[in-house]
Formats: structure tokens, C-alpha cells, sequence
């Protein structure tokens, strides 16, 4: 996984954003999503990874993700 400043304000934002959430393993969830996103190389690919539960799962938005200053590729990814 690479870290950027993008890839590290989705991973803060992730954490905010389930934050006590447990999977069905009574897990912290957010482990899912940096699973995902070590598995990958592209700072797009590894951002909407860490951030793709965000918006399904919690009250964060699209647009929210935009006025935190995520590029429309990613929102759009994200869809």
C-alpha cells in the first residue's frame, strides 16, 4: 500500500467514519477496508479502498467526501 497525502486523509477519515464499528467477527471494521487497500499500488485505488464502505455504512456523504477534498474520480469510483 503507499502513502500519500490523500491515501492518509482517507485512512483518518475511515477511522472517524466507522469508528467503533465491529464486522462479524466482533473485529474493528475497519480492518476490512486497509485489507483491501494493502493489496494495492495506485494512490486512487487504495483511496476509494479505504474509503468504500464509508458512504454505504455510515452517515458520511458524497458529497462531504468532495468538501473534504477527495477528486471527483474517486466520488465517482466510489458510485
Amino acid at each position: 500500500m503507499i502513502y500519500t497525502d490523500m491515501t492518509k486523509k482517507a485512512i483518518r477519515l475511515m477511522y472517524e467514519a466507522h469508528g467503533t464499528q465491529k464486522d462479524k467477527a466482533n473485529l474493528p471494521y475497519v480492518f476490512h477496508p486497509y485489507e483491501v487497500a494493502s493489496k494495492l499500488d495506485d494512490e486512487v485505488s487504495v483511496t476509494v479502498a479505504l474509503l468504500h464502505d464509508v458512504v454505504e455504512d455510515t452517515d458520511m456523504t458524497f458529497e462531504r467526501l468532495l468538501e473534504n477534498g477527495f477528486p471527483t474520480e474517486v466520488i465517482e469510483t466510489l458510485k
